[in-house]
């Protein structure tokens, strides 16, 4: 059994709208390209150029049944839930075989997921990790030795070990993968970038910057999510900070407005950080 009070929200990276095929190197998805309602999530609001970019349909959203879920991740057009008996359940797209869990041998079960892309991480009861799906950028080759977190991005993955220090794996492209020094608290992987939570509960990020989305801005926060040009972090009195693409109201390129704070939002527990999509 494994203990309800384990979730993914600062696990939880890119989530539900890639729509990219299975790559030997990542290519960013192109542009989003504005149509004509208003956006979802934390967006642009209403706009008549404003409609988030409609993913192919895999059965990604199809309500699963069953109950006692702890966790949820959601990735590129896939889906995981892990429940309280450490039972991993995945739906929606398995191209690249994102959807395959690998099966455990009892007593063995899993801790915690994290859906990338088209690939899958999870952190087993000996606390090792597994990976599964797309392996053009060695996302799925995890490294060996204990971990408390882990989170997939597009084609990379980033984990916290025992130890409290990172490892990061998979594409490097644009400095999303290169080896930080320190201690950290947690960890999310975006688009083709890193951000992460230090010991002093400052924020770090790097990787790819082109809209901001590794500029961090000061403070001390509790947890963060990174969406595929944007990232988002809770502070301790629940408020939240987005930066990155996204951050005004007009709707161009791939700014949706997910980085729009409404000035009434009030505090939050948690976040969520997806394609073009703040939660």
């Amino acid at each position: 059994m494994i203990n309800s009070s384990i979730r993914s929200a600062a696990f939880f990276t890119v989530c539900a709208t890639f729509a990219t095929p299975a790559f030997a190197s990542p290519v960013p998805p192109p542009p989003l390209a504005p149509t004509s309602t208003s956006v979802f999530g934390v967006g642009a609001g209403t706009s008549a150029a404003a409609t988030p970019p409609v993913s192919p349909q895999f059965g990604q959203s199809v309500p699963q049944t069953g109950s006692n879920f702890v966790s949820i991740a959601a990735g590129g057009s896939h889906s995981l839930s892990l429940d309280g008996n450490g039972v991993v359940t995945a739906w929606g797209r398995s191209s690249e075989g994102q959807c395959t869990v690998p099966a455990l041998v009892a007593p063995a079960f899993y801790k915690a997921i994290s859906a990338g892309g088209l690939f899958s991480l999870a952190i087993k009861s000996d606390d090792t990790l597994a990976g599964w799906g797309a392996n053009g950028a060695g996302q799925t080759t995890v490294p060996s030795g204990t971990y408390t977190a882990v989170s997939a991005g597009f084609s990379h993955g980033a984990a916290i070990k025992t130890d409290g220090t990172l490892a990061l794996w998979g594409s490097n492209a644009n400095g999303q993968s290169t080896a930080q020094t320190g201690t950290y608290l947690a960890v999310a992987a975006g688009g083709f970038h890193t951000i992460a939570i230090k010991a002093d509960g400052t924020l770090k990020g790097w990787g790819q910057n082109a809209n901001g989305q590794s500029t961090v801005p000061a403070g001390t926060y509790t947890k963060i999510a990174a969406g595929l040009y944007h990232s988002v972090a809770l502070k301790s009195d629940g408020t939240m900070s987005a930066w990155g693409a996204g951050s005004t109201s007009t709707v161009s390129g791939n700014s949706y407005g997910q980085s729009m704070i409404p000035s009434d939002a009030g505090s939050f527990t948690a976040i969520s950080a997806g394609k073009a999509v703040t939660l």
